[in-house]
Order: structure tokens, then sequence, then C-alpha cells
């Protein structure tokens, strides 16, 4: 798998748009978060990432993509994995945290051709519409 980080230039309302996403994601993992403990604490076990995102598809709304919610989904579904790899080593290991404002910081995108891409001039990142389109990038 390949990863792409991207210096962002945006205008005021792309720079709007972003945070809105990035406020409503970290919201939405705290909620998936708050299902796999209650699963946990009824059934002994953790729901999977594929029943995650089933329990919260469509739950974006006007401001996070699907794809977004997906991987939110896929994100904790890593963190409750190395919980129990690392519970099962005997070590010490605290239980996946609900996120503050100040502890989210990124927005994961997947599909790259179908949801991301970078524009012909190469100087846009090509993004869905409830992100701003067209984010102006500068290559690193």
């Amino acid at each position: 798998m390949k990863t792409f980080e991207y210096r962002l230039f945006t205008n005021k309302q792309q720079h709007a748009l972003l945070m809105h996403c990035l406020r409503e994601s970290r919201l939405i993992y705290n909620e998936m978060l708050e299902v796999t403990k209650q699963h946990y604490e009824e059934k002994g076990t953790f729901p999977s990432k594929y029943d995650l995102t089933a329990l919260f598809k469509g739950r974006g709304g006007e401001h996070v993509p699907a794809t977004t919610v997906q991987m939110l989904a896929d994100r904790l579904s890593k963190s409750l994995n190395r919980f129990l790899a690392r519970k099962a080593l005997a070590v010490k290991v605290g239980f996946p945290r609900f996120k503050k404002g100040n502890q989210w910081h990124s927005i994961q995108l997947r599909q790259y051709g179908k949801d991301v891409s970078v524009h012909e001039d190469q100087n846009h990142l090509i993004v869905p519409a409830k992100l701003g389109k067209a984010l102006k990038i500068k290559w690193n």
C-alpha cells in the first residue's frame, strides 16, 4: 500500500469543509468505540470492521465521505487487534481511548483514482465534493 502526504493550500470555504469533516469523523470514531465497548461487555467479543461499517453506513452525512467512515472502522479494528496482541503478550496495555479534538489530526481517504487523484496540472488534488473538490497542493 502506498501512502501519500500532501501539503494543502485551501481557501476559507475548503478549510471549513475539511475541519468539519475532521470533527465529524472524530465523533463517528468515538461512537464506534462506544458501540464496540457495549458489544464487548454484552458478548465478550469485538465486532469486526465489516460489522462496524454496516452499522455506521450512511452516518457520514453531508460532511464525511463514505470511504472515510469505512477507514474509521478499519482504524478502530486495527487498534483493537493491537490491544489484544499486546494483552496476549502480558504487556500492560490500556483499552483504546475516546479521542479529544486535539488528538485527531488526519482524514483518511482511499481508492486513488476514484475518490482521490492528482489533477493533470499536478497542482491540485481532486477529492470528494464534501471536502472541497479541488485542493491546491505542493509536492514534497
